[in-house]
């Protein structure tokens, strides 16, 4: 659907601050130009916004990465897909909203990989908003601002006892540094920093009682998830009819906690809790007397590597938040707080073919079939095994300088007692 008068308003004041430094953007093409949903913010991760934008939307062609307009251009460097024709479909929506813009979508390298087809306009206007010379204190912003916008956002999302005072002390910095006032920006950030860096990191293990930054949704689910993996796995173990269903459920469960919404995962798992617990109370009966003697430590094996990969993600968060907390605000280590919020990108490596192989075994009977997937499900194992042998995986847990965490360690852990039950 449309967005609204005050949705295209906000969009037209963000589009303003993009001219000054890049922005995260998500989108979803609409079933004609005029309904897509264009979304940004200042502190949001990209791939939030596209989910904001999917559920405001009303199709399925998402994407989401960074904005940025220089004169009459309006640069989108996708992290997502790049969608087939969506600079086109930008540039007659924003036209709609009287925003005249040409639009180009770039690849993850800044690559050009589609283009609205119009040729640009004369460089006078381009030129005539050319930025000032930059000043000592403006470069100095430029450095801090990324960081520390990270640090903000971090702790807005994980609901911090004073996110409302932290959220507008850090819009009255942003505000100040749209209106060149970067002397006031700085002087904000600076009294901002101490209060951010202080704050554990969200997915850190055990906090004083009190002292926490986790939402109270994120406390109940670190809480709830042992448990529910322990019924889930019992539940699978008896082979139940709706299997498929009830992993569907699961996966979906922990996806939302990962991706930030752990709300949803409680949602999901209130739901999922009745449904396992029926499987379990039917015990060893119908399609259950029916299990492949293999079923079980198979199905075991996915639930453990799907938990593992959930707590690499919360280990390696914790890690960044370390490198941010001692880094940012510092014009010198700033770049070194901004490399560190993309550390999680390192995890991509460990995808879904392992489970995806996993689940099949458990619906193959024994034979020629069961022997093939076992093999696939080596050669993932041995992808991921070589993957923890680059030098990145070999220090992060012990020797990466800022905190010790267990990120490779539960993955090779892991990986070594499912090689087991392959044979």
């Amino acid at each position: 659907m449309p967005m609204s008068p005050e949705s295209l308003e906000e969009l037209r004041s963000l589009i303003a601050v993009a001219r000054k430094r890049p922005l995260s953007f998500g989108v979803c093409l609409g079933k004609q130009p005029e309904g897509a949903v264009m979304v940004l913010h200042r502190l949001k991760e990209p791939s939030i916004l596209a989910r904001q934008a999917k559920k405001e939307g009303d199709t399925p062609k998402v994407t989401f990465g960074t904005v940025e307009v220089k004169g009459k251009k309006m640069m989108l460097t996708c992290e997502g897909d790049v969608l087939p024709g969506m600079s086109k479909h930008l540039k007659r929506f924003l036209a709609s909203a009287d925003l005249k813009l040409k639009v180009v979508a770039l690849d993850p390298t800044g690559a050009l990989a589609d283009d609205d087809g119009e040729p640009e306009e004369e460089a006078g206007e381009a030129q005539a908003e050319a930025p000032k010379p930059s000043s000592p204190e403006a470069e100095s912003w430029a450095k801090v601002a990324p960081a520390m916008a990270v640090l903000v956002g971090r702790l807005l999302d994980a609901g911090h006892e004073k996110a409302e005072q932290i959220q507008a002390a850090w819009t009255r910095a942003e505000n100040a540094a749209d209106a060149d006032n970067f002397t006031e920006a700085l002087a904000i950030a600076a009294k901002l920093k101490p209060l951010l860096t202080a704050a554990p990191a969200p997915s850190g293990g055990p906090q004083p009682q009190g002292e926490t930054s986790e939402s109270p949704d994120a406390r109940r689910w670190a809480a709830l998830q042992p448990a529910m993996a322990r019924l889930f796995e019992t539940a699978m173990g008896l082979n139940p009819e709706n299997r498929s269903q009830l992993n569907a459920a699961w996966a979906m469960a922990v996806e939302k906690a990962e991706a930030g919404d752990a709300a949803a995962a409680l949602q999901i798992a209130a739901r999922l809790k009745p449904a396992l617990e029926t499987v379990i109370s039917k015990g060893a009966t119908g399609t259950a007397a029916e299990i492949p003697k293999d079923v079980v430590p198979f199905q075991k094996s996915r639930v453990l590597w799907a938990g593992t990969k959930s707590g690499m993600m919360a280990e390696m968060a914790k890690l960044e938040t370390a490198i941010v907390n001692a880094c940012a605000g510092d014009p010198e280590l700033a770049p070194v707080a901004a490399e560190a919020t993309e550390l999680h990108k390192r995890l991509q490596v460990f995808d879904s073919r392992l489970e995806d192989v996993l689940d099949r075994i458990t619906n193959s009977p024994e034979g020629a079939q069961r022997t093939a997937l076992k093999a696939e499900a080596r050669l993932a194992i041995k992808d991921y095994s070589d993957a923890l042998k680059e030098d990145f995986f070999m220090d992060v847990d012990n020797d990466n300088g800022f905190a010790p965490v267990a990120v490779a360690s539960t993955a090779r852990k892991a990986l070594d007692a499912i090689a087991k039950v392959l044979g």
